[in-house]
């Protein structure tokens, strides 16, 4: 046998065998993983943190206990974040169509809004600008939507800088 043979065999035998080793590897990660996971939701759910909270929408953005999770940090630990969270997980749970929505939803979707508004939530803000800018689940009302942009930017500001943007792109 050659030399290159004998390199080549050689070759093929510690790629297989690194990839018979990966797979060990990522097989043994998964239950860490799982570990991991039920760990962030204990921390969110007993001690209210908001890193775990934070952690855990970043590492399982698609785990339907975010509704859950963020209604937990928002009614227990009054995280303002977690309403806009909550809103938009359920807003993309009907397709990002407010016809399939029904009013008693809209008016429970709108109830976290408002409260993340009340913990100075910048993206709940944007949002109920947005659905007054719009008109939807509210009527259209641009000066309401306005007035809303004003709780968390000075007046002059969203009259000099924000504002004329607004009219100009009201689907932002």
């Amino acid at each position: 046998m050659s030399m290159n043979k004998k390199k080549i065999i050689i070759v093929f035998f510690c790629v297989i065998l690194s990839a018979s080793c990966n797979n060990r590897t990522n097989n043994k990660t998964l239950p860490l993983d799982n570990h991991l996971k039920e760990n962030l939701i204990s921390d969110v759910f007993t001690e209210g943190s908001i890193d775990a909270y934070n952690s855990f929408l970043f590492n399982y953005p698609d785990d339907i206990r975010i509704v859950s999770l963020s209604v937990t940090m928002a009614e227990q630990h009054g995280y303002g974040k977690a309403c806009s969270d909550f809103f938009y997980t359920m807003y993309s749970s009907f397709n990002h169509d407010p016809i399939n929505i029904d009013s008693a939803t809209q008016k429970y979707l709108l109830s976290y809004l408002y409260k993340g508004v009340d913990l100075n939530d910048t993206d709940c803000v944007w949002i109920i600008c947005k659905l007054f800018l719009t008109g939807t689940f509210v009527e259209k009302d641009t000066s309401v939507a306005k007035q809303y942009l004003t709780k968390i930017y000075p007046s002059t500001e969203v009259e000099t800088l924000y504002w004329p943007y607004i009219k100009k792109h009201p689907n932002l």
